[in-house]
């Protein structure tokens, strides 16, 4: 990794507004962004070739205080607000995942309890930016929370009582840990009043369904607003003219006419946790559903009890969606979802259905942070190590995504805008031996299906077949890589 000629045209160009204190960390961060992208799955001695100097660079990359999460991503954050500006609409998608840090042999210094077992690591809390098509843009702002130590069992010191649901529904939402969802939003806010030109929706789970985060607009009086999607569970009750319980949202809903349908394919899940009764934590066989929308608006919520204050009165419109005839033998698909968006016609339902399911895309970057980035099997001692590493990864993950979705919605594009001509040619020498190379570079659909290909990746049923998926990516980025190396070699 000696030279900038090390550095990757698309790690350049996520490093280009990088300000770590030290041109020299800007230059390091980059290639290590270029060998760790190349392959996402590699140790750092093994995306290192096992060079003493640059493993030993790369440990001290990590183990700097100026390579701290936030100054690693914040080029990448700007690059990803010049991507939205090219948009009409974008969506962004905020969601908390665990990242698993323990170790059998031994405990990571600066690591906090994930729940009542012996488990350590930290919550990533992010958002991250989407096409309507599911296109990723970019990773925008994120929270890392290191809950305090508790004891093990065993150990001595003053061990902390649990607090009871009184004392949990006393506590101010500023001191827990849903906060981080109104921050989110207050940031899709921000982003709503710097690219005014661009319709923001902020899309969360039901862990979001919190009265706060729906009367937070409410509160703002710019005439350029963030919209919202929040997919519901809780039973809100409804107040008529005259203050009196109306019902609910969810019975506002059914009670509506259906708007919008479509035969939709839903994917098979196993609990887990056996003794969880919750209606969406149990298990469900993969099948083809036809689901109806119906819809209601200018819903005014019933404010729950807060200790010492008055909450604002919420207005919002809803969208329930649920399954036809759903088998008796199987949990019905069903979503209520809370939204600031327009409901009064079917055009805008289906927009707002469609912009929800597109919040499955975070779930997959994520996989492809954990399994294909494998940022919870690194062997780094500090919890702070772990956390600049994520933030590489972040970056990393979010290209491979990128790939896997631009081969399906932007295919006609050329494969020299996303790989270099080293990488595509010896990809498409690899994958059609014996035939000459084209003159000019392939589309970025076909590249990515020699890609999928060096992964694994089966064409089954011709131009119908499903596309690669982000596994088969990674996996055959590290054999492009390899692949590309020779070629440079071969060719110099």
């Amino acid at each position: 990794m000696s030279g900038s000629d090390d550095i990757e045209p698309w790690a350049k160009l996520e490093i280009e507004q990088s300000n770590c204190g030290d041109a020299r960390i800007n230059r390091r961060m980059g290639k290590l962004l270029s060998v760790l992208g190349q392959s996402p799955g590699a140790s750092i001695p093994q995306a290192c070739n096992g060079q003493h100097g640059d493993i030993a660079a790369a440990y001290r990359f990590f183990d700097n205080p100026a390579a701290s999460p936030e100054n690693i991503l914040t080029a990448h954050t700007l690059q990803s607000l010049a991507r939205m500006g090219e948009e009409s609409t974008v969506l962004l998608v905020q969601d908390t995942t665990e990242i698993d840090l323990s170790q059998p042999q031994r405990r990571i210094q600066g690591a906090g309890p994930l729940d009542a077992s012996a488990r350590q690591g930290a919550l990533l809390h992010l958002m991250h930016a989407f096409s309507p098509d599911g296109t990723p843009l970019g990773s925008v702002w994120h929270k890392l929370i290191i809950r305090p130590e508790r004891l093990l069992p065993g150990e001595k010191g003053v061990r902390t009582e649990r607090q009871t649901r009184a004392q949990r529904q006393n506590t101010p939402l500023e001191q827990k840990e849903s906060i981080r969802w109104i921050e989110g939003l207050a940031k899709a806010q921000a982003l709503a009043l710097a690219q005014p030109q661009v319709r923001m929706i902020c899309i969360a789970d039901s862990e979001a369904d919190i009265y706060e985060y729906l009367a937070h607009q409410s509160q703002h009086d710019s005439p350029v607003q963030a919209h919202w999607i929040v997919r519901a569970c809780q039973p809100r009750v409804l107040l008529d003219a005259e203050d009196q319980n109306a019902g609910t949202v969810l019975e506002a809903c059914a009670q509506g006419p259906v708007l919008w349908n479509k035969t939709v394919h839903v994917r098979g899940r196993q609990p887990k946790l056996a003794c969880d009764k919750r209606k969406r934590r149990q298990p469900r066989e993969d099948r083809d559903i036809l689901v109806e929308a119906r819809a209601a608006s200018g819903l005014r919520l019933r404010s729950p009890y807060r200790r010492g204050q008055r909450l604002e009165e919420v207005r919002l419109n809803a969208v329930l969606v649920s399954e036809v005839c759903p088998p008796e033998s199987d949990v019905p698909v069903e979503w209520l979802l809370l939204t600031s968006l327009p409901v009064d016609t079917a055009q805008q339902v289906q927009q707002v259905v469609e912009a929800y399911t597109q919040r499955f895309m975070i779930e997959v970057l994520f996989r492809v942070l954990k399994s294909g980035c494998r940022i919870e099997e690194r062997r780094f001692e500090k919890v702070e190590r772990h956390l600049s590493h994520l933030a590489l990864a972040l970056i990393i993950a979010w290209r491979v995504l990128r790939l896997s979705q631009m081969g399906q919605h932007q295919a006609q594009k050329s494969a020299q805008e996303v790989f270099t001509t080293a990488e595509w040619q010896a990809g498409w020498s690899r994958i059609n031996r014996g035939k000459p190379l084209p003159a000019q570079a392939p589309s970025v659909g076909e590249m990515v299906h020699i890609v999928g290909k060096l992964g694994g990746w089966i064409q089954r049923g011709g131009k119908s077949a499903s596309p690669p998926g982000v596994q088969t990516l990674w996996q055959g980025l590290q054999r492009l890589h390899d692949l590309a190396t020779m070629w440079n070699i071969c060719h110099s």
